[in-house]
């Protein structure tokens, strides 16, 4: 049991870690844009002042979260990444605030709660789950 604790605990100081490095990277970059040159480029891409907001202030959600969650309801976020609804669940997902419980309950097993009581992306999960057709092996 202790050893199951302290792998948790050591995965969430590297998402804390990953997390800081993709957050200076960022204002680095932005730092550097000419004046307005945010603006145009987030008017391009199609991303908005809120979905700016989030990504310059990652968590592990999209990038750890997300696949766990996905592979402890049986999809495969491999083959899901491939579909552009995917992108959709990952911007969902990095809007979340509720990202430290849903590590949490991921690292005790317990997908199904999130999906219950506060994962955003829960009716799109569902949605994948009945939509998946049964393979027979």
């Amino acid at each position: 049991m202790k050893s199951l604790r302290g792998t948790s605990v050591l995965t969430a100081i590297r998402n804390r870690l990953d997390c800081w490095y993709a957050r200076q990277g960022l204002a680095t970059e932005l730092e550097q844009l000419a004046p307005g040159e945010a603006d145009r480029i987030m008017h391009d891409i199609g991303i908005s002042m809120s979905d700016m907001a989030a990504i310059s202030k990652p968590h592990a959600g999209p990038r750890v979260l997300l696949p766990q969650r996905l592979e402890a309801v049986g999809l495969d976020p491999a083959y899901l990444a491939m579909d552009p609804l995917y992108r959709d669940m990952e911007r969902t997902c990095m809007r979340c605030t509720s990202w430290r419980k849903c590590a949490r309950d991921l690292a005790a097993n317990d997908a199904q709660s999130g999906l219950d009581h506060y994962c955003l992306n829960a009716q799109t999960i569902d949605a994948l789950l009945t939509n998946r057709p049964d393979v027979v092996l």
